[in-house]
């Protein structure tokens, strides 16, 4: 009698230990699921106040031909005037924008496209004379509204008017081979990539004379 309460005494207590082994497992199991879960929603960094959305990059449109610009030409001009295939973007390399005015440098047109967004025009800007342009491959629009184009074929960098009419060349080809230009208060700083230089001009000189100022090394 001693034996057979002793023996079933042991196995009750053989399956208590059972049970809680199997309710701890249980219990753990259940734990570190909770635990991954509150971490998957937790972020990483906490910074206050909260950053700014990530920036965006984002495609408007594109512009080849002055159909682009002006739209397309109607059914009655067409048939009237003939179909108009526009005038296209060639060769585009430098770019300025100045107010409503876009200006494109078209090294392959000898000269630049116009885009006007707020009067919708298109136009091609080739001088001649003593303003004629061979590469031009930058310019810049100032606060006058003075055009300044770096042509690096011509080695001289030319400024225009508001209107379109030439004003000078600035640099002497023997010395410079501008690739870009920016104006500055009563200064202009050419890049001459000849010469790994950004030479200094004066802007109130009649012949753009240097003032012997560059960043040399470059």
């Amino acid at each position: 009698m001693i034996n057979k309460h002793y023996s079933k005494n042991r196995w009750g207590f053989v399956r208590f230990c059972c049970a809680c082994k199997y309710v701890a497992v249980l219990f753990f199991l259940v734990s570190c699921t909770g635990k991954v879960a509150r971490n998957a929603n937790e972020p990483y960094l906490k910074i206050f106040p909260s950053p700014p959305d990530t920036a965006r990059i984002q495609f408007l449109t594109s512009i080849s031909n002055s159909i682009d610009i002006t739209g397309e030409q109607s059914w009655f001009n067409s048939y009237v005037l003939g179909e108009d295939e526009g005038k296209s973007i060639i060769k585009p390399y430098g770019i300025a924008v100045s107010g409503s005015k876009i200006y494109i440098c078209d090294t392959m047109l000898g000269g630049l496209e116009i885009i006007d967004l707020d009067k919708n025009t298109f136009d091609y800007f080739v001088p001649g004379g003593e303003g004629k342009l061979k590469k031009p491959i930058n310019c810049f629009v100032d606060k006058e509204s003075l055009l300044y184009v770096a042509d690096s074929e011509r080695r001289q960098v030319v400024q225009f008017d508001k209107t379109g009419n030439f004003k000078k060349a600035i640099g002497n080809p023997e010395f410079i081979k501008p690739t870009d230009v920016i104006v500055d208060g009563d200064n202009i700083y050419i890049a001459d990539v000849e010469n790994h230089q950004i030479k200094v001009f004066s802007k109130n000189s009649a012949e753009g004379i240097s003032l012997s100022r560059y960043v040399d090394s470059i």
